[in-house]
């Protein structure tokens, strides 16, 4: 009988698998990496990805509190074209849970204000971001 169970429950684990489907990941171009920025305020750390999501190149930010409590927290970021010192200031607020990662990424809009979108006539691979607030 207990032989009879476990085939039962083996059989319907499989079966259970067999049938579910993950979403598919949207493919994006990774033109650099998760970068810190330094001089971090109030225990909240800000990390940059420069990435290509579908046809367009954005910015993709993670935001970290380190503290021992959530904070509501603002900051502005300059964002400069390399090749030709063109450059626009991205003010953002942002309410930041203590201890969680908030990263934004391609295939998911919950964190759509941690993304910025970069013109057609920036080069995605010669971007730097410093924080001026």
């Amino acid at each position: 009988m207990l032989k009879h169970l476990l085939i039962l429950m083996l059989f319907c684990a499989s079966a259970n698998s067999s049938f579910s489907q993950f979403s598919p990941v949207v493919a994006s171009v990774v033109y650099k990496e998760w970068q810190v920025l330094p001089n971090s305020k109030n225990m909240v750390e800000i990390f940059y990805s420069i990435v290509k999501c579908g046809n367009e190149n954005k910015v993709n930010l993670m935001i970290f509190n380190d503290s021992s409590s959530d904070q509501d927290i603002q900051f502005a970021l300059d964002i400069i074209n390399t090749a030709d010192n063109q450059h626009f200031t991205v003010t953002k607020k942002f309410s930041a849970k203590k201890g969680v990662f908030h990263k934004a990424v391609c295939d998911n809009e919950a964190l759509s204000e941690l993304k910025i979108s970069l013109p057609d006539t920036y080069n995605p691979s010669g971007i730097s971001i410093k924080q001026t607030l």
